[in-house]
């Protein structure tokens, strides 16, 4: 029975230490990312999770045509730049800022509504000891207006 106990109050543990950095994620992405959506309404939904350089994330979600979208990526200043890529379903390539600068917002529109694939990498460097590790959001917009507005 003690031995039952102990393995309950382990994975308790376990479990609101893994849901207190979840929701230390949420607010990140809520106080420093949702002011990148600008203009755009935002979806909802906050995308937000630690990773570790190495890692790498995809986000399935469904973009609508007659719309503007923005997708915000934002991470931590322990984390170097981001990859951020999307792709339609069968995996081409449609948006990478890897020749961009690694910059961490993208506005499109979609000539027909589906579903697109966020890819987002955290890079090792070399010249890292250690892996870093940070939080990491992606927020999604859209808007009826001209793109930008």
């Amino acid at each position: 029975m003690k031995i039952f106990k102990k393995s309950f109050l382990i994975a308790l543990l376990f479990a609101f230490s893994v849901y207190s950095v979840k929701a230390q994620c949420e607010e990140f992405a809520q106080s420093e990312c949702k002011s990148d959506l600008g203009n755009y309404l935002h979806d909802g939904n906050y995308n937000a999770t630690t990773l570790t350089q190495g890692q790498h994330i995809e986000l399935v979600k469904t973009f609508y045509s007659g719309l503007n979208h923005r997708i915000v990526v934002c991470a931590t200043n322990e984390l170097p730049d981001i990859l951020f890529e999307v792709f339609d379903g069968d995996r081409n390539l449609i948006f990478s800022n890897k020749n961009e600068d690694y910059i961490m917002m993208w506005d499109f529109t979609v000539e027909t509504s589906q579903q697109l694939i966020v890819s987002i990498t955290v890079p090792i460097s070399s010249d890292e000891k250690f892996a870093k590790s940070g939080c990491t959001a992606v927020l999604l917009g859209f808007s009826t207006g001209s793109i930008g507005e």
